[in-house]
């Protein structure tokens, strides 16, 4: 039986206009960058994010970037999804991130509203395929192709590394899968296509092409 966990977490303070000018906008009270006499917040207990019940069977991976507000209670406000994850991880990170506790940040001793962005990394422990990176160049801003749903890919026999090619459609389906470095064993490459080519996205206004990177952990 696999073990699923969701605990690696990442947060990065937001200090320069650059970086807060890709975030969502902040409203009501005044929000504060890390500088200038403004200390930043500190974690100091969290609730591990649950996998999706979707994303378990499909044995996806990846990380989930939240924008956040930690406010004069230290708890995380205005939560927000800067690049998603699908398959109902992003949810699922957003639900856990909302009972976070935090040290809130300070200015002239006094608890502010903080902004900063909040890395949460879904992994997989345990035997089997698990998908480990997705890779579609776009221009910046554009929406990136977010998976909908994936059939579950066949077992393996041995520990691997396949690197596929592909292209998603704007209604959101899979074409032109392609091996482009991996396993020798021909059978174990058509039933991974066949899965690959049932994968769903979400709609896009235009197609996009990219890799995606799937890992097996046979023991």
């Amino acid at each position: 039986m696999d073990i699923f966990y969701g605990a690696v977490i990442a947060l990065a303070l937001i200090t320069n206009q650059a970086t807060q000018s890709q975030q969502p906008k902040a409203a009501g009270a005044r929000v504060f960058r890390v500088g200038g006499g403004v200390t930043p917040p500190v974690l100091i207990s969290k609730t591990e994010p649950e996998y999706s019940e979707a994303a378990r069977k499909a044995k996806f991976e990846g990380t989930a970037m939240l924008y956040v507000q930690i406010d004069p209670l230290g708890q995380a406000t205005n939560i927000k999804v800067v690049r998603r994850l699908g398959l109902g991880l992003d949810e699922k990170a957003m639900e856990a991130v909302a009972r976070w506790q935090f040290k809130p940040g300070l200015k002239q001793d006094k608890p502010v509203t903080v902004e900063a962005t909040v890395e949460v990394n879904f992994r997989l422990l345990g035997q089997g395929w698990s998908i480990t990176r997705e890779a579609f160049p776009t221009a910046v801003g554009a929406p990136q192709p977010v998976l909908r749903d994936v059939p579950t890919p066949p077992k393996c026999k041995s520990d691997g590394k396949l690197t596929l090619s592909l292209t998603v459609d704007s209604d959101g389906s899979a074409r032109d899968a392609r091996l482009v470095s991996g396993s020798s064993n021909s059978s174990l490459n058509h039933a991974i296509m066949d899965s690959i080519r049932k994968w769903t996205f979400d709609p896009l206004p235009q197609s996009v092409s990219g890799q995606i990177d799937i890992v097996c952990h046979a023991h």
